[in-house]
């Protein structure tokens, strides 16, 4: 190896070398335009809409994820468009949200921890369900719950009986209510309903039925600056509440009822195979209310203005330190009577404080039909199809007017910008659109998306954990589009108001561990 070594560089050297040609110094003008007094041509601005769909196609996997995601989004805003991490349960196979986990834990008391096929679920999951081809054990139990954390106390009520002729059935209701006792401002509220029913036929044949109904209200802590928390001596501090009238009243809650239900079919072919079928589909909406303002100040209370560390004068610096360290909730927490009063001076008499809901309409569905063979004691084969169905509507709605009749719907943030500042509206059909509680404004649009996949998956459980191979292949696509809505034709302060069908390229891989 080391002989090579010298004949290689040896080589290098009869050889001249060159940093540069003298062809690179004819194209140094190209790639260094800017050199010689160069000014660049102007290209007229292109306004489109479908930056505001640019994140809802991209895979749930990439860098600019990693480097972006806000951690703690739980306690804060979220992108629009499709989430990175919808799914966090499944339920034979298929990926669903984790709001159904309180009544799968009740009605599945068998969980399992890893995935049960590898070509088509994550590995991410918190918690997966299957139906299981034996008969429920008769059960009757209720369970008192108590908690500080985003609830106060619960109840839970859970049966399962053999109504013969192998017919089974299972219900569940469980509802938290109470507020947290250690961050201020936060509460729960929420019922879950769930019934399963099953029948087998004879030996080989297991059918059932699940429906889930998940109704909640919750309010939700925000995120703050280090000086806050400093200064007011609580690592807990939630600026998102105040008082209204003598009585607590929140800026971020959210209320969510979304149901579900499912079917599963399984049937044993021989002793060797199996196949299974799931269909699922829910459908529902989730609102997230939240605090606006509008060609007004932050009425947030850790707004960086508002804090001491902002001012230049030391002695006010020193008067608001002194406020902040005493928890005066007048600057604290959230003013609403001021609120209420500012909209009553307001100059055109439209709304300039108001709360504002972030809706989605839900309506998806899966299914998912999959076979095993067992080769072998050492072998076995999993392969199956996968279709699903996402059609989310999002749009924002107003709540509450604080006091006044009517708010001008315009893209107030643009006001003052010397670029956009004459594209205010948000409606082009129907410029300064007056809004009502009720009424939708701001954006308003669908995201559907279509997927079908087929894959396998092969293994041989040698070891532990047993090693396999899988492959599959994917064809998704998406069609965001602008919806006219009952208001009629919404734009999203752009001049278009359409957007094109966008697909992604089908996927195909081949795993093996």
């Amino acid at each position: 190896m080391r002989y090579l070594l010298f004949v290689v560089i040896g080589l290098i050297g009869c050889f001249p070398l060159r940093a540069q040609t003298p062809e690179d110094n004819l194209r140094d003008e190209e790639y260094y335009p800017f050199q010689n007094g160069y000014e660049e041509p102007y290209s007229p601005m292109i306004d489109t809409d479908s930056s505001l769909f640019y994140r809802a196609i991209q895979s749930t996997g990439d860098l600019f994820r990693d480097a972006t995601d806000f951690k703690f989004s739980f306690v804060a805003y979220n992108r629009r468009g499709e989430p990175y991490r919808p799914d966090r349960m499944s339920l034979n196979g298929i990926r669903l949200p984790s709001r159904y986990i309180p009544s799968m834990n009740a009605l599945y008391p068998q969980k399992y921890g890893e995935p049960m096929n590898g070509w088509h679920l994550p590995t991410t999951l918190d918690a997966e369900y299957r139906t299981s081809e034996e008969p429920l054990l008769p059960e009757r139990n209720a369970a008192l719950q108590f908690s500080g954390r985003n609830y106060l106390m619960g109840l839970r009520l859970t049966i399962a009986e053999n109504l013969g002729r192998n017919w089974d059935l299972a219900a569940t209701v469980q509802g938290r209510t109470g507020r947290d006792l250690y961050a201020d401002g936060v509460f729960s509220n929420s019922l879950n309903a769930a019934i399963l029913l099953s029948k087998r036929f004879g030996d080989r044949h297991l059918f059932s039925l699940l429906t889930v109904v998940p109704v909640s209200m919750r309010s939700l802590r925000t995120s703050s600056t280090r000086e806050a928390f400093d200064l007011t001596g609580n690592p807990l501090y939630n600026p998102s509440w105040g008082y209204q009238d003598g009585k607590v009243r929140s800026g971020r809650i959210r209320r969510e009822a979304v149901p579900l239900a499912a079917a599963a079919y399984r049937i044993r072919l021989t002793d060797a195979t199996s196949l299974a079928a799931t269909f699922t589909a829910e459908t529902g909406i989730r609102r997230y209310s939240s605090l606006a303002w509008y060609d007004a100040p932050s009425p947030m209370p850790d707004y960086y203005r508002w804090m001491p560390g902002y001012q230049t004068d030391p002695v006010t610096r020193l008067e608001m330190e002194n406020i902040w360290r005493a928890n005066d909730v007048r600057y604290t927490q959230i003013d609403w009577d001021e609120f209420y009063r500012q909209n009553r001076n307001s100059k055109d008499g439209s709304a300039t404080y108001l709360m504002e809901d972030r809706v989605e309409r839900i309506a998806n569905m899966q299914l998912l039909a999959e076979g095993i063979t067992r080769i072998s004691e050492r072998l076995t084969v999993r392969y199956g199809i996968r279709a699903a169905r996402t059609d989310s509507r999002f749009y924002k709605q107003m709540r509450d007017l604080m006091g006044r009749s009517y708010f001008v719907d315009r893209d107030y943030y643009l006001i003052d910008d010397g670029v956009y500042g004459n594209k205010l509206q948000n409606d082009l059909r129907h410029p300064d659109r007056i809004i009502r509680e009720g009424d939708r404004f701001g954006y308003d649009y669908d995201l559907r998306r279509n997927e079908i996949g087929a894959g396998g998956l092969l293994s041989q459980p040698r070891s532990e954990p047993p090693p396999y191979s899988a492959g599959d292949t994917t064809k998704k696509s998406f069609s965001p589009a602008i919806n006219p809505s009952e208001n009629r034709g919404r734009c999203i302060s752009r001049p278009t108001c359409s957007a094109p069908r966008q697909a992604t390229p089908s996927r195909y891989g081949i795993i093996w561990k």
